[in-house]
């Protein structure tokens, strides 16, 4: 496609409804969406990247700059409008690759969300991501790659800490798409896990570069596994399907694997679950535990241990971090298969030493 004069490859297009002007000309704006006309109506552009092979996918506001920047802003797609239903409340995740800017406008929360209506709230994900968390290419693109992550991370953290904290009904975390990483973290910050069969996990930061990793999973995986598991989880470095999140406890919940009936299931689990005589009793149980976790060791001193872990990893002398990104972005093919997955190797090479 052809924007401001430029050949872009488009991603994350969608219909722009009531937004009219010339064909081939941007007349809008919406965080980082921008709003082009065409000969039969218009279409919001999410992302955008130049078709050169090692050009990086980026939001459309941030590649095309000073002009798209111009451009009015116009209320555009709606990424975490707080909706009611069958009693449940409801917050989709950002549907493409998280940005710091709509993790931020989550983490703030809609207004509606926070008000103590009802007691079951659902963050739904997208069936084809829940989250892989922080936005590489954003950070491969940025000025300081180290300080986009440190930003990046931070806003994550502010997400998760605000789901952990809404001590007032139940959150249920439905992941009806694969996830990795951080993104992982974030769905163990609900207090329930219902995931759709067939959803694949990686549950763990080393191979991008060893990264530690934060999103306060020092205590969020400890406290839904116990610590030999989450050893596990976090060293094997493999991917991981439903029956093994399940059985490991990162789910709590298996969804039909088809997504309509995936959906119809949340929402009749989720009322059902609303309508538990139970339901006071759990959440005060919850708060109650909150409480105790804060008075042992406060949030505020896991986010503290694990981000001194990553400043290292961002900004010190080892650049596996940066050297991984870059090549994960690129998409660089590695020279042998990691002995996590060849681990005949792994066995061959123990035995020689």
């Amino acid at each position: 496609m052809t924007i401001a004069g430029q050949t872009f490859l488009v991603f994350d297009a969608e219909r722009a409804e009531g937004v009219p002007g010339p064909a081939g000309v941007l007349i809008g704006r919406s965080r980082h969406a921008l709003a082009m006309a065409l000969r039969e109506g218009a279409l919001w552009v999410g992302h955008l990247r130049r078709p050169d092979s090692h050009s990086l996918k980026l939001p459309a506001l941030r590649l095309l700059g000073a002009e798209a920047n111009d451009q009015p802003i116009i209320e555009g797609p709606e990424p975490c409008r707080y909706r009611e239903e069958n009693g449940v409340g409801r917050i989709p995740l950002p549907q493409r690759r998280d940005v710091v800017g709509r993790l931020r406008y989550l983490a703030q929360g809609d207004h509606e969300a926070k008000a103590p209506t009802l007691p079951v709230l659902v963050l739904r994900g997208d069936a084809d991501r829940w989250s892989n968390g922080i936005h590489l290419g954003i950070i491969e693109g940025a000025d300081s790659a180290a300080d986009e992550t440190w930003c990046s991370i931070n806003a994550m953290n502010d997400l998760v800490r605000e789901i952990i904290e809404t001590d007032d009904r139940l959150v249920i975390a439905a992941v009806l798409g694969n996830a990795g990483a951080g993104g992982v973290f974030l769905s163990l910050a609900a207090d329930e896990v219902w995931m759709r069969g067939g959803v694949i996990l990686n549950p763990h930061y080393k191979d991008m570069g060893n990264l530690y990793g934060s999103e306060y999973w020092t205590y969020l995986l400890p406290a839904r596994v116990g610590e030999d598991r989450a050893r596990r989880v976090t060293q094997a470095r493999l991917p991981m399907g439903v029956d093994e999140a399940l059985e490991l406890g990162l789910a709590t919940r298996r969804l039909p694997g088809n997504v309509e009936s995936a959906d119809w299931e949340l929402l009749r689990a989720a009322a059902e679950l609303a309508a538990s005589p139970d339901l006071a009793r759990r959440i005060a149980a919850k708060r109650a535990r909150r409480a105790g976790d804060e008075a042992e060791k406060p949030l505020a001193a896991y986010r503290e241990e694990e981000l001194r872990r990553m400043r290292r990893n961002f900004y010190g002398f080892d650049p596996s971090y940066h050297v991984a990104r870059y090549n994960f972005i690129r998409k660089t093919p590695k020279s042998r298969t990691p002995v996590t997955l060849a681990v005949h190797r792994a066995n061959a090479d123990h035995s020689d030493r």
